[in-house]
């Protein structure tokens, strides 16, 4: 893992930050972590036994994408975030570093300014029909680079091998 860059993925809700954090993985034949992943790990370390890992990432992950819910499980999570970084501001930046040098997932201030002297580099998802709601604090100037995800799937992976060509 030592010749692969720490990446830090930021950018706003929806906008494409885990589909470039797997490509960016892929290219580098590793996995990547979400600080959505640090937490659901916390919750499950701290406050379920009852359930199975997988069952319970399973179901979180259909909350985080629910229409009904998604919403609501999104600002559930960056809540439980912010009091798991009450301690650390870069806590759960830590955790996804323990596994992989692929992150993405950071949306305060406080933990940027807490956890980027940890990354080589740092890349803004930029797509334009996502507004920030109100668990985006970060912008496009936080970040070294910005990858423009208007396009396909295709085009983003091209701006993968592009850049870290």
């Amino acid at each position: 893992m030592s010749d692969i860059p720490k990446i830090l993925i930021i950018g706003n809700s929806q906008a494409g930050k885990s589909t470039l954090a797997k490509m960016i993985g892929d290219h580098f034949s590793c996995s990547f972590m979400g600080t959505s992943r640090a937490i659901y790990d916390k919750l499950i370390a701290d406050c379920v036994s009852v359930c199975t890992n997988i069952v319970y990432h399973k179901c979180m992950y259909r909350l985080k994408l629910s229409p009904k819910y998604g919403d609501l499980f999104r600002k559930f999570l960056f809540d439980a975030g912010n009091r798991m970084r009450e301690d650390d501001p870069a806590a759960l930046v830590k955790i996804c570093l323990s596994y992989t040098n692929i992150v993405e997932g950071v949306r305060t201030k406080e933990e940027f300014q807490a956890c980027k002297q940890l990354f080589d580099s740092v890349i803004w998802v930029d797509r334009p029909s996502t507004e920030p709601n109100e668990t985006d604090e970060l912008r496009e100037e936080d970040a070294d680079t910005v990858f423009d995800n208007t396009g396909t799937l295709e085009d983003l992976q091209q701006l993968v091998k592009d850049r870290f060509a």
